[in-house]
């Protein structure tokens, strides 16, 4: 009946996927990078923060110590006394200075024989506790040979080229006088800006091959130092580097990024008091308590240094006008980039690094969430709606699986590049749907909007199915109904009023045809032609028919008072009492716009639709006024059983062969009443004994019955009712006796 509006959608599906193509090779040309790590840091925020793997304390450069040294440079002695005191007497297991103290970092204002002394002193600690990591960098330097110039030792990524460590630069690093020949434990303070947009430090290259020895990054190297793992059992491979003890027994295990990357997971804000802190003023002022403090002091500063027991420690600069601050995830505002290292550290030793898919997932991941919203979001057949919020649905589930998966096992799945390109398409799908659908809806409109209700239109567009030319077969209920004696008012009204009244009685029958999803076929002269199930499928396409032709009736009898009513009008009584016939049959038919190529109606051909023509004029001859088919009245009563039908007879129509068992529709069974339901009684149980050809009692109980039936000869002006038909048949058949095998079937002569 309707070629379905799929291959449409299926041509717009693949129309739209221009558009995930679109944002695929924006993700590509990292176009979309930043919006992605904007979307990882509300995940680190949504997530929370994190409990410490490991005990790991702040030791600040802030404004209080800096006061305290008093001078610039810092002096490096204060370093010395804090990490002596440290080690000493917090018993700490390592620690780590996020400060680079190279030859560069001096002052010609500074008397050089203080640095010197400095220096010693500082190099006596760093000998005695081989606990202690320096910082090494790549960075911008003055150039030794005098030029006055500054150059930038470049980091040698791998991932850029730089796999030759005989090529490659050594960073800046402490002066021989603190590290000696031996180099010391020195550790990388370089992150990655490079590698993600924006300020936030996220990606730490963890190693640095280069001429001389290969430099571990200061996290990796404190973690090494804390484990105890020598130097020479740090296996570096292309995907990982794994930190064993004597046996050879891997104590920690860390993935890598493109050989040499990894993702810092960032545990918690700065200022969180799962992070420790003390100003490196509070440690100095302790140490000295304990060396010439009262009784008192010296009890507080050691209950102090407890806290450090077996603790890593991180000495770093805090204070802004030191100019190393950077934004985090859980901070907008600048924080010390100190808590990169300490991030790190917590992130190894916790196991949670940051895993993501290859590039080639991620653009699978798009696509499919692409396909599943779009497939769902314009999908036009039934339960679109349902298929809409399903789309939405799907939207809901990847974002939670998103933060979810991040929050439990620490995957970054991509979150702009997938829900913007998914959201996008389907927008622009269902906005294109809803154009189209306009224009649909205007074109059916155009085809059936003269004899289908509005909102049959509207079920029609929504249906995603538009009409077909040429026929197809469904299986329908056909109606027709026609006015009782129209040629007599036709020859009594004038032809004003014979106008006026069909426009009256048209438009009451067709707007209860169509209230009940009916379709208009034609109306010929009084008759009217309409189908239930086409051109919309409809599951209860009888038992609506069946419905309608009882509102027919309740419509005519609306008609006959209002036309009595109507004094002004001059109508004949013949109008009062007009009456209406409907017959219904259900069954295959073949439907849809029949006609030439320059004109054509939609409607409905067939033997099914021939006999419901046949239910609607036999109907004269039993004097009632709805006949159904038993098909009818079988599939109506399987859906509801509200409407009350009774046999009529058992019979063959004229042009047919084949006999069919009729009933009439007598109405709702609500409004029946006592009277007609005992008169229907009667009937049937004359109607027993006369398919027994028990015709004396079959007469007795059909006479009974006359006298109950809704239309009375002398009453109603009707000639005849069921009951007086079968009455006078019985009383033939008793004097023609039928064959002893006869099986019920009465053959009429007419139509």
């Amino acid at each position: 009946m309707f070629a379905s509006s799929k291959a449409f959608s299926f041509k717009l599906f693949f129309a739209l996927l221009a558009i995930p193509f679109t944002w695929a090779l924006a993700s590509w040309l990292g176009w979309l990078t930043y919006l992605e790590y904007e979307s990882l840091d509300w995940r680190f925020r949504v997530r929370g923060e994190l409990d410490n793997p490991v005990k790991l304390i702040y030791v600040n450069l802030d404004s209080e110590a800096i006061e305290l040294m008093g001078e610039r440079p810092l002096p490096r002695v204060f370093f010395a006394e804090t990490v002596d005191a440290l080690f000493k007497f917090g018993k700490v297991k390592v620690v780590g200075i996020d400060a680079v103290f190279s030859d560069s970092a001096h002052s010609i204002l500074v008397d050089p024989s203080k640095v010197k002394l400095d220096n010693e002193a500082f190099k006596r600690v760093i000998d005695r506790e081989p606990g202690i990591v320096l910082a090494a960098t790549y960075t911008s330097q003055f150039d030794p040979l005098g030029k006055g110039e500054y150059s930038l030792k470049e980091f040698p990524f791998i991932y850029k080229g730089y796999i030759n460590p005989n090529l490659n630069s050594l960073p800046e690093q402490p002066s021989a006088t603190l590290i000696g020949t031996d180099g010391g434990n020195l550790g990388l303070i370089n992150v990655n800006d490079q590698y993600s947009p924006g300020n936030t430090p996220r990606w730490v290259p963890m190693f640095a091959y280069t001429p001389g020895p290969t430099y571990l990054t200061l996290a990796l190297d404190m973690a090494r130092i804390f484990l105890g793992v020598d130097k020479n059992n740090v296996i570096i491979e292309d995907d990982y580097i794994y930190l064993n003890d004597k046996q050879g027994e891997s104590l920690m295990t860390i993935p890598l990024t493109d050989n040499q990357m990894v993702e810092v997971n960032w545990f918690s804000p700065w200022a969180s008091d799962k992070n420790i802190h003390y100003s490196m003023k509070t440690v100095l002022g302790a140490a000295a308590w304990l060396k010439q403090g009262s009784a008192e002091q010296k009890q507080e500063a050691e209950e102090f240094f407890k806290a450090f027991n077996n603790a890593m420690v991180l000495i770093g600069p805090v204070d802004p006008l030191l100019h190393d601050l950077a934004p985090s995830p859980f901070e907008n505002e600048p924080v010390p980039k100190v808590g990169v290292h300490g991030n790190l550290i917590k992130t190894m030793f916790a196991d949670a690094f940051l895993k993501r898919f290859p590039f080639e997932v991620n653009i699978t991941i798009l696509f499919v969430l692409t396909i599943l919203m779009v497939a769902l979001g314009i999908w036009s057949g039934v339960h679109s709606g349902i298929t809409k919020m399903a789309s939405l649905l799907v939207l809901i589930l990847y974002v939670a699986g998103v933060f979810f998966l991040f929050d439990t096992l620490n995957w970054v799945l991509p979150f702009v590049t997938p829900v913007g390109a998914a959201c996008s398409t389907t927008f622009v799908g269902v906005v294109f749907q809803l154009i189209v659908s306009e224009k649909q809806k205007s074109r059916i409109k155009g085809l059936f909007g003269t004899y289908v209700s509005p909102e049959l239109v509207n079920k029609m567009v929504e249906s995603g199915e538009e009409p077909q030319l040429g026929g197809v077969e469904e299986k329908i209920t056909a109606f027709f109904s026609d006015v009782e004696n129209f040629s007599t008012f036709s020859e009594i009204l004038s032809p004003s009023q014979l106008v006026d009244l069909m426009n009256d009685y048209l438009t009451g029958m067709t707007d209860a045809l169509q209230q009940e999803g009916g379709t208009l076929d034609k109306y010929i002269g009084d008759a009217i032609v309409a189908m239930f199930g086409a051109p919309l499928y409809m599951k209860d396409h009888a038992l609506a028919a069946c419905r309608a032709a009882c509102r027919v009736q309740e419509i005519q009898k609306e008609l006959c008072a209002k036309w009595q009513r109507d004094k002004g009008a001059n109508w004949p009584n013949l109008v009062f009492f007009m009456r209406t016939r409907v017959g219904l049959n259900t069954g295959l038919a073949t439907v849809g716009n029949m006609g030439s190529s320059t004109r054509f109606n939609y409607t409905m051909m067939g033997d099914t639709v021939n006999l419901a023509a046949r239910c609607e004029s036999g109907a004269k001859a039993y004097g009632v006024y709805g006949m159904v088919t038993e098909d009818t009245r079988m599939l109506a009563q399987e859906q509801d059983t509200s409407i009350f039908f009774r046999f009529l007879d058992y019979i063959v129509v004229k042009g047919r062969s084949k006999p069919v068992r009729m009933y009439e529709l007598m109405g709702f069974k609500d409004n029946l009443g006592g009277r007609l339901l005992e008169c229907a009684e009667i009937y049937e149980e004359a109607m027993q004994h006369y398919l027994n050809q028990n015709w004396q009692e079959a007469m007795r109980l059909f006479e009974k019955a006359s006298t109950l039936e809704r239309f009375q000869p002398a009453r109603d002006g009707v000639l005849i009712n069921p009951s007086l038909v079968f009455l006078k048949r019985c009383s033939i058949m008793q004097k023609e006796q039928p064959d002893p095998n006869w099986n019920g079937v009465f053959t009429m002569k007419g139509k």
